[in-house]
């Protein structure tokens, strides 16, 4: 259950929310008193306001409790994002290997290629612990949410790496809503 209300001021309208969904209250706008609160009509699709991140069918990312911005990403470092956000108790990157046909799988269906050949050669320089390209992606990943995002925005769904090289992301993974053939 989420209940969205709008804020509502004589510039636009900023969103503010109480998402049960997520067992955390959410809110996005001032407390400045000239804001006036009116709850949501029907019209808002409180299924995907009540997530903080939102992978469309089309594997656009989008962060709706931040004014629905999508975050754009290439294939790769997207798909990469979305593994480490399958997997919330963390990958550790000397690993991802371990992650490897999994990850083969996402890039695929995020970047609709069907050249195996070239889909397995991408995949194994990113899981090669030898090569940097990994960590690459990581940075694409970083700069994408800190280009729409504050940094105090952002940290909430940028990869954090523990000093085991463990990566995860500090969202949780109930707020988080995918498309069928990802979840």
């Amino acid at each position: 259950m989420c209940k969205v209300f709008i804020l509502k001021n004589a510039s636009g309208y900023l969103r503010y929310f109480i998402a049960d969904s997520c067992g955390k209250y959410y809110s996005e706008g001032s407390n400045n008193p000239a804001f006036g609160l009116c709850e949501a009509g029907a019209d808002y699709n409180v299924n995907i306001l009540s997530c903080r991140l939102y992978v469309d069918e089309y594997f656009d990312i989008y962060l709706p409790m931040n004014g629905n911005i999508k975050i754009p990403m290439e294939p790769l470092p997207k798909a990469v994002y979305l593994l480490i956000l399958r997997h919330p108790a963390e990958i550790v990157l000397k690993n991802i290997a371990d992650y490897r046909e999994e990850l083969e799988y996402i890039y695929r269906e995020v970047s609709g290629r069907k050249n195996s050949t070239v889909i397995r050669r991408l995949i194994d320089n990113i899981t090669n612990p030898l090569n940097n390209m990994l960590h690459k992606n990581l940075s694409i990943i970083r700069a994408a949410f800190l280009k729409k995002l504050s940094p105090e925005d952002a940290r909430l769904f940028i990869p954090v790496c523990n000093r085991g090289g463990e990566q995860y992301v500090l969202l949780d993974a109930s707020c988080i809503k995918w498309p069928k053939n990802l979840h």
